[in-house]
């Protein structure tokens, strides 16, 4: 399979993902709603001035984990970027709603839209103990 495919699939299933980051040597995990899948590309907004940005622009590694109610979950490992094209920052905008309720409008300075670009995908179906590795573009 596809990290791509098992992206959407697993997005499709619970839109909800848990991204996981570090400061100096404790990790801090968070839910995220993804406002934008794109192939390998898992794109979300968050404050600027949040805790997660800190961390962010001290180690831009990150993990990404989607969990279905069957329980089992999609593993995406790799890289944060910040996206500052303001045309990708409205469409986003746009596209999603939610975000009217955090931020003033798609240029207000507390909006940041980050790209998630996926290293390393790893799948464990339900009710297993062992990780199926999926295919990147990376690989």
């Amino acid at each position: 399979m596809k990290a791509a495919d098992a992206i959407a699939e697993f997005h499709a299933a619970n839109p909800v993902a848990f991204l996981a980051t570090t400061d100096g040597d404790r990790p801090y995990v968070r839910p995220m709603s993804p406002v934008e899948i794109d192939g390998e590309a898992v794109w979300m907004a968050t404050g600027a001035s949040s805790d997660k940005m800190s961390q962010v622009r001290a180690c831009d590694e990150a993990e990404l984990c989607y969990m279905k109610p069957d329980h089992s979950h999609l593993r995406l490992a790799g890289r944060l970027e910040v996206c500052d094209d303001a045309a990708k920052k409205t469409e986003a905008w746009n596209a999603y709603p939610m975000m009217h309720e955090y931020f003033k409008s798609p240029d207000d300075p507390e909006y940041v839209l980050l790209r998630f670009v996926v290293r390393e995908a790893r799948r464990m179906p339900a009710m297993s103990y062992a990780y199926e590795p999926l295919e990147t573009s990376a690989s």
